[in-house]
């Protein structure tokens, strides 16, 4: 019998989840040096607080890490969708009709906000569907619904690329005390709107998962020993 596990999502889970945290936690430390910045600039003018008392901050590696992190996540949550495919579809589920590389299309002006999802959303239905019915074949093509989650994800997706925008500008400010001081006042909406839309995405992957584990479950009670033809088409 052919083992079957999730194991190639997990490894895509695991760089989107460590590029989230990553993500996250740099601009949890940029607002954590702002902070400190305006609680010195209490006692000292700006441009006369001694360095030694200022946090360690590099802004190139700042910049590279944060470009590296969010890279991360973006392709270990789309890499992690197409592995679900592709467990899927060794369990029995057939039907997909979009192409895996339909994903590369994301950096396409327009198109790219479009197309991807069509293929994040056909995965989730076909996986979701087929293990609240048990059926390991192309039944969900009919009966599948519209992915609510996949439309809310990929919301969250866009909100969090203009909020990350936002938060550029926002860091534009800090070039003097009361510029610090307005940053600060922005920052918290700021770094709750990006962390919320990442572990939407999070939450979305691991509830994949969820639903993924009980096909896995399903095709190995059901004691299928070989892989149907029709799944090895991965396109």
């Amino acid at each position: 019998m052919n083992h079957i596990s999730p194991r190639s999502f997990d490894v895509w889970l695991a760089v989107c989840l460590v590029g989230a945290l990553l993500f996250a936690g740099l601009r949890g430390y940029e607002y954590f040096f702002l902070a400190r910045v305006d609680e010195l600039l209490g006692s000292y003018r700006w441009g006369q607080v001694p360095q030694h008392l200022i946090p360690a901050y590099s802004p190139v590696l700042i910049t590279v890490l944060g470009f590296t992190a969010y890279g991360m996540w973006a392709i270990g949550f789309f890499g992690a969708m197409i592995k679900a495919r592709d467990t899927a579809q060794m369990t029995g589920i057939t039907g997909h009709k979009w192409s895996a590389w339909a994903i590369a299309s994301i950096i396409v002006p327009i198109v790219g906000a479009v197309v991807p999802w069509l293929v994040v959303g056909e995965i989730r239905r076909s996986i979701v569907y087929s293990a609240r019915s048990s059926c390991l074949d192309d039944a969900w093509r009919g009966k599948g619904r519209f992915s609510v989650a996949t439309l809310l994800v990929a919301i969250s997706v866009i909100l969090n690329v203009a909020a990350v925008k936002v938060w550029n500008d926002i860091g534009q400010l800090a070039t003097s005390a009361q510029g610090v001081a307005s940053a600060l006042a922005e920052m918290p909406l700021g770094l709750a709107v990006i962390s919320g839309c990442l572990a939407a995405s999070l939450l979305y992957l691991f509830s994949t998962r969820a639903f993924l584990l009980s096909l896995i479950r399903r095709h190995r009670s059901s004691g299928a020993g070989e892989l149907r033809p029709e799944s090895r088409d991965l396109r």
